[in-house]
């Protein structure tokens, strides 16, 4: 039987329908509210990986920044040439190997980052809300389970699950 076929799982309430949704959302739900927070200008969704992992540890190599974010290599370069762009970091040689890049935040890059803490904080109440404590955490650990079952199909995407390294 052809899998479009299965009775069992409709196309608009399987779980790749589901996940697909979800993420269109919560895309369009962040991108409002990187305009309310006055951010729109310098940044789009999926800089905040980045963004956070040189808040934290600014001047990362680029290999680094991209396990921290737990995105692979290949997208944080079009990233890094966006945000670059956007005057937010800047990538300089590294000292002692000069094929390698680290990047630094812009004192513009520095400065988004009370408004980029407190959108944050935002966004999880916002999921949050509505839900258990034992909810969240299921959730959070079924999330986890599907995106390490992903990665595991991704070979050589060298990501990690950089969740499990932020608190």
């Amino acid at each position: 039987m052809p899998p479009d076929s299965n009775p069992t799982i409709s196309q608009t309430r399987g779980l790749s329908f589901l996940i697909g949704r979800v993420y269109y959302n919560y895309t369009s739900l962040l991108t409002q509210r990187l305009v309310e927070y006055g951010l729109a200008e310098h940044l789009i969704p999926g800089m905040g990986p980045v963004l956070f992992a040189l808040f934290d540890d600014d001047g990362l190599l680029m290999k680094e920044a991209a396990q921290r974010a737990g995105i692979a290599p290949s997208t944080l370069s079009g990233l890094v040439r966006r945000m670059e762009a956007n005057g937010v970091i800047r990538r300089v040689p590294d000292s002692v190997d000069g094929r390698a890049a680290r990047l630094w935040l812009t004192p513009l890059g520095r400065s988004l980052e009370p408004a980029c803490r407190r959108l944050a904080e935002q966004m999880e109440t916002e999921l949050r809300a509505g839900l258990s404590d034992g909810e969240k955490r299921e959730l959070e650990e079924l999330l986890q389970r599907l995106l390490r079952k992903i990665q595991a199909r991704l070979p050589g995407s060298g990501v990690e699950l950089a969740m499990e390294a932020r608190p």
